[in-house]
Order: structure tokens, then sequence, then C-alpha cells
């Protein structure tokens, strides 16, 4: 009865491990799937990845070719813009040539024209045979006149043109003039000064003991000096006016400054009175609405 009891539990114990091998077999199996199937979705994932990479690769370079092309197209129409407007401008130029050209022709014949009407006008006014020596010289006369008349006015022209060259010579020697007189006027006090210096310099060296000079030299140093402490005394009182001002200037941000702060208080301390009085105001409704008043 034991031995029974006791093969019994033995073969279920074979059979609960068998049943516990086959729950590992089936499992590791499902894992290994899983894992088969997540590295499958990995390269899946992979493959999607590099063919997206490589159609951004294929739009880029499509793009790429796209813009060479509109730049080619557009450097080709501008190409024959420009071709366009060479040739129109050498076309107009031409036809202007051959425009000026025909005009030139056109006034040639006039002239011609009016030549021989000209010459036939003469023809039927001219005269017999024995006025036509006199009709010459009248007309040779003229001409010499007409000559000497040019040539008068030719040498009146020249000596216009002369006289006018000379004026503005003059013109421009008189300005010259005129700034270097400027000049020497502005350099001669310097120069009175330098001379003065110089003359006070050879007199101390020399030790020249004529009292009436010595005198003379004492009384204009004495005044070089008494201008030198009057204009130091106009600088000491125009940099102590300056002083003034600045302190005056800066009183009177100081007084802005103290006015502005009591400002300040004047509102807070306004603003405070109104917050204490709605703050009570406020109670006092509180209060009424519990009737504790």
């Amino acid at each position: 009865m034991h031995e029974r009891e006791s093969g019994r539990a033995r073969a279920r114990e074979r059979a609960g491990a068998h049943e516990r091998e086959r729950e590992r077999a089936r499992t590791s199996e499902r894992e290994s799937g899983h894992a088969r199937a997540r590295e499958r979705a990995r390269a899946r994932g992979r493959e999607r990845a590099r063919a997206r990479e490589r159609e951004r690769a294929r739009e880029r370079e499509s793009a790429c070719t796209r813009e060479r092309e509109r730049a080619c197209v557009h450097e080709r129409e501008r190409e024959s813009v420009r071709a366009r407007g060479t040739e129109n401008t050498r076309k107009s130029t031409r036809e202007r040539g051959k425009e000026g050209g025909r005009e030139h022709e056109r006034e040639k014949e006039r002239g011609r024209e009016s030549g021989r009407v000209h010459e036939r006008e003469r023809e039927n006014e001219r005269p017999q045979k024995s006025k036509q020596v006199c009709t010459r010289a009248r007309e040779n006369e003229s001409l010499r006149e007409r000559a000497q008349e040019r040539e008068r006015a030719r040498e009146n022209m020249r000596e216009r043109t002369m006289c006018v060259r000379a004026h503005e010579r003059e013109r421009i020697h008189k300005s010259q003039r005129k700034r270097e007189t400027a000049r020497e006027r502005k350099r001669e006090p310097e120069r009175a000064r330098e001379k003065e210096r110089t003359r006070y310099h050879e007199r101390d060296h020399t030790s020249v003991h004529d009292s009436e000079s010595e005198r003379e030299y004492k009384s204009t140093r004495e005044g070089e000096r008494e201008r030198q402490r009057e204009r130091e005394q106009a600088r000491e009182q125009l940099t102590m006016r300056k002083r003034a001002s600045v302190h005056e200037r800066e009183q009177v941000c100081m007084r802005e400054k103290e006015c502005t702060r009591e400002r300040e208080r004047v509102h807070e301390s306004q603003k405070e009175c109104m917050t204490g009085h709605a703050q009570e105001t406020i109670l006092v409704r509180h209060m009424c609405k519990r009737g504790t008043t």
C-alpha cells in the first residue's frame, strides 16, 4: 500500500517535472519567437529608415537638378534678351546711319537745285556783253569789302579776347595782392611783438643805462604784467561764474528731486488713507450684513 502510494507520488512528481519541462520549452520557444519578431521589426524599421533617407536624397538631387535647370533657363533668357537688345541697338544704329545718309543726300540735292536755280536767275538777269565787266568789278569790290569786314571783325575779336585776358590777369593779381596784404596785416602785430621782444632782449644783454629807456622799458614791462594779471583775474572770474552756474543747476536739480519725493510721499499717504477708508467701509458693510452693528 505504501509502495503504491510512493509510486504514485513519484509518478506525479515525474509528470509535474515533465509538465514543467514542457512549459519551459514552450516559454523559451515563445521568447525566441518574440526575439526573432523584434529583430525582424528592427530590420524592417532600419530598412524603412534607409528607404526614407534614399527618398530624401533623391528629392534633394531632383531639387538641385530643377534649380540648375531653372538657372540655365534664366541665363538663356537673359542671354537672349541681351542678344536682342544688342541686335536692336545695332539695327537702330544702322537705320539712323542710313537715314542720316539719305538726309545728307537730300540736302546736297537741294543745294544743287538751289545752285541751278540761282544760275538760271543769273543767266536771266545777266545784262548784255558790254556791262559784264562792270558787274564783275562790282562783285569783286563787294567781295573785297566783305573780306575786309571779316578781317576787321577778327581783329576786333582778338583785341576783345586780349582785353578780357588782361582784365582776368589783373583781377587775379589784385586778389593775390589783397590776400598778401591781409596776410601781412595779420602778421604785423606778431612782428611788432617780436621786434619789441628782440629790442628788450638786446637791451637786457647789452646793459643799456639810459634812464629814459630804462623807465620806458620798466613801464612797458609793468604794463605787460598788469595786463597779464587782468587776464588771469578775468579767467578766474569766468571760472568762478561757471562754477556758480554749475552749483546753481545742481541746487535746482536737488530741489526738483526733493519736490518729486515730497509728491510721492503725499501720493503714498493718500493711497494709504484711501485703502484704510475702503477697508473700513467693507468691514461696516460686512457687519451690517451679519447684523452685528
